[in-house]
């Protein structure tokens, strides 16, 4: 019998790894399996056309045919993977299989990948002399890879289930784009042009807004975040153009404290990201929004192991002596009584930093910051398998690896986040 299992882990799976621009292309396959155009119309993911074409007999446990020659059909062969490891799991094998005995002869799949929950818990193991029944392979395999006891196999429809249905409803963001110098820095306009290629050409559904602003006060920087604000607020109104997330990059010179005006001012953290709580824009409350600042946070090298390069990477800001602020701000106000269905106000942010406190942030003239580099190309290879903080956890690991050529100096990103579920773009 098909284990009804690795079937809804499969379409969870699926879920998970489809961009919109593949599910559009799904939709169009299944339509000529006998899905009539207005039902398709009506059908948001996935597992929502699976289980039309369930209903049809087409696709189910023990019964992928199809399923697998929709995905090579819509250029998405890499998925077939995950169903050949849920037809294993059910004691469907393709190859090696005698049909009349029911035997697997010498069965090896050396290629098995743990991207995905499927690969980790359905992993093959290399076969025996003694041939064995395809169905008790299947067993004894699940039995080996399963962290937990037979006994709480559902442990693993809670995880799976828990990562997708705890996460950010998927939709339309908008991305804000700032580059705040007094003159051009070689490589920032790199990094422009990697966020703008990442969050437009890799089936994304980002509303972008640029601005390049120069020689601006702290003033003038505060009143153009509020007026960016004040215009998503008006799109949506006017245009009835919801958005379920929300992106500021912002490039500038930085300090410990926050990032730096014309006038050596410091504009903290806090007083950008408040602009953009829950208090102040209410139309993104209990939605993510994420705050990535490609700046200094102080004079420091970060420190390492010292590798002698020469490959033209030069800080991102001056070395002169950075401006401290003399008071820190703080809140020394009572907290006001909260109802319980009441949400923190500055719930559901992730500020990402290209580096740690009281270090510089690097760039390369030709590449852009070695930040932005590696957020662009990670979220390019894994923003249709990984959540947001999973996906800055490999940043983390490939910014680490990198050093200047001055005094092998380091980089390591930092984030603040609270965010309250998985959010996968």
């Amino acid at each position: 019998m098909a284990d009804p299992r690795s079937h809804a882990m499969l379409k969870n799976t699926l879920e998970i790894s489809f961009t919109p621009d593949m599910l559009v292309k799904f939709k169009t396959r299944a339509s000529a399996e006998g899905l009539r155009p207005g039902e398709l119309a009506k059908m948001e993911t996935v597992v929502q056309v699976i289980d039309a074409l369930e209903r049809r007999s087409k696709i189910g446990p023990g019964n992928y045919a199809l399923l697998k020659q929709m995905l090579m059909d819509i250029d998405a062969e890499k998925y077939v993977d995950d169903v050949k490891n849920a037809e294993r799991a059910q004691g469907i094998f393709d190859e090696g299989l005698d049909s009349a005995t029911g035997y697997v002869g010498n069965y090896d799949d050396g290629n098995q990948s743990t991207d995905t929950p499927i690969k980790s818990l359905y992993t093959s193991a290399n076969s025996t002399d003694t041939p064995v029944r395809a169905q008790d392979k299947a067993q004894s395999s699940l039995q080996r890879q399963q962290p937990f006891d037979k006994d709480d196999a559902g442990v693993a429809d809670q995880m799976l289930q828990w990562r997708t249905e705890n996460s950010y409803n998927r939709g339309r963001g908008f991305v804000i784009i700032i580059r705040n110098f007094t003159k051009d820095r070689s490589g920032s306009e790199i990094d422009e042009q990697n966020l703008r290629k990442v969050f437009g050409k890799t089936g994304l559904k980002y509303f972008m807004r640029k601005e390049s602003v120069h020689d601006v006060s702290k003033e003038q920087l505060l009143e153009k975040l509020t007026s960016l604000r004040t215009y998503i607020q008006q799109r949506e109104e006017d245009e009835e153009d919801e958005f379920c997330s929300l992106f500021v990059f912002i490039s500038s010179h930085g300090d410990k404290d926050g990032i730096k005006s014309i006038k050596n001012e410091i504009v903290s953290f806090d007083e950008i990201t408040s602009i953009f709580n829950g208090e102040n824009m209410p139309s993104m409350i209990a939605k993510p929004k994420v705050f990535l600042f490609q700046a200094c946070r102080g004079t420091q090298f970060g420190r390492g192991v010292s590798v002698d390069r020469d490959d033209g990477y030069v800080p991102t800001d001056e070395a002169d002596p950075p401006h401290s602020s003399q008071h820190r701000q703080g809140n020394t106000e009572p907290l006001p009584s909260l109802s319980l269905k009441s949400i923190p106000i500055n719930a559901d942010m992730l500020l990402a930093h290209a580096t740690s406190d009281g270090t510089k942030a690097w760039r390369n003239e030709e590449e852009g910051s070695w930040f932005i580099n590696e957020l662009c190309d990670t979220i390019k290879k894994w923003h249709d398998k990984l959540h947001l903080l999973e996906i800055l956890t490999k940043v983390n690991g490939l910014v680490a690896e990198r050093s200047s050529s001055d005094e092998g100096a380091k980089q390591m990103p930092q984030q603040v986040s609270t965010l309250t579920k998985n959010f996968f773009l």
